[in-house]
């Protein structure tokens, strides 16, 4: 995900970067340059997540985030409740 980094969020606090994932399923439905993005979830290393999301035509972005990061000395757990602009570049 382009606009934030889950599991760095989840370890650390702090905002900002690139979430690499391994793997993503879902629903999607584009229609007139707006889409919807419904049951994703998807994997990166020991993080796991779900969302549900919306992305209108002018790049505004809205939707929800949970996500989970196991390590062998705990579970960290975040939701959250997103909207933003998207950026172009």
């Amino acid at each position: 995900m382009g606009s934030f980094d889950i599991n760095r969020l989840l370890t650390s606090g702090q905002a900002g970067g690139r979430t690499i994932f391994n793997e993503m399923t879902g629903q999607g439905i584009y229609d007139k340059g707006a889409a919807q993005l419904r049951n994703v979830s998807f994997g990166a290393g020991a993080m796991t997540a779900t969302a549900n999301l919306d992305i209108d035509a002018s790049g505004g972005l809205s939707g929800r985030v949970a996500a989970e990061v196991k390590t062998s000395a705990q579970t960290l757990r975040a939701k959250d409740r997103k909207s933003t602009r998207l950026n172009s570049s």
